[in-house]
C-alpha cells in the first residue's frame, strides 16, 4: 500500500502561513530542503516573551501525557522550548503512530512554532506516497494540534 515516493515531474506552489510553499503530490507543506515542516510566525500583541514561553509550557503539559518526556529543550531566558510528539493516526487496517519535532519560539509580541521531522513506520512524510483520504486524515491531526497551540497561546495564564 505505501511505495516510497519518487521524484515527480512537477511540484505546485501553495500558500502556507507566511510564504509560500512548495507541496508535493501528497500536498504536504515543503520547506526548500524538501522536508515536510508546517511553521508560523503568529503577533500576540503587547504579551511579553516570558508570558508565551510559560503560555506554551502549559500547552505541552496539557497536550501530551508527559510533558516532562516531550520537552527536549526548555531554555526559560531564551524562551525556546523543542519537544517531541506523536500522535495516533488510524488506517484502514491498523493504528500506527506519527512522530514528530515541535519548536516553539517566544518573543515579546510574538511566537513562532515549528512542526517537523515527521516519521510514519520509520519513514519521512515526504518520502511516502499516501492515499488521499489518508492525507486528509493526517493533515486534520497536524491542524487540530496547532489550532490548540494557537488557542492555548491566546489564554492568559495570569487570569484566575
Amino acid at each position: 500500500m505505501l511505495l516510497l515516493l519518487e521524484i515527480f515531474p512537477f511540484i505546485t506552489l501553495t500558500s502556507f502561513s507566511q510564504a509560500e510553499k512548495t507541496t508535493t503530490a501528497n500536498n504536504f507543506p515543503l520547506n526548500e530542503k524538501g522536508e515536510v515542516v508546517y511553521t508560523e510566525i503568529v503577533k500576540s500583541d503587547s504579551t511579553n516573551y516570558k508570558e508565551l514561553y510559560v503560555r506554551a509550557h502549559v500547552w505541552f503539559a496539557n497536550t501530551f501525557n508527559s510533558a516532562q518526556n516531550v520537552v527536549q529543550l526548555d531554555d526559560k531566558d531564551a524562551g525556546h522550548i523543542i519537544g517531541k510528539g506523536v500522535f495516533e493516526f488510524d488506517e484502514t487496517v491498523m493504528v500506527v503512530w506519527v512522530n514528530f519535532t515541535i519548536e516553539i519560539q517566544t518573543k515579546d509580541g510574538k511566537y513562532k512554532y515549528t512542526l517537523s521531522n515527521f516519521l510514519y513506520k520509520g519513514y519521512r512524510l515526504e518520502e511516502i506516497t499516501f492515499d488521499p483520504s489518508d492525507i486528509q486524515k493526517i493533515n486534520l491531526k497536524i491542524l487540530n494540534i496547532i489550532d490548540g497551540l494557537k488557542k492555548s497561546m491566546q489564554t492568559n495564564t495570569n487570569n484566575w
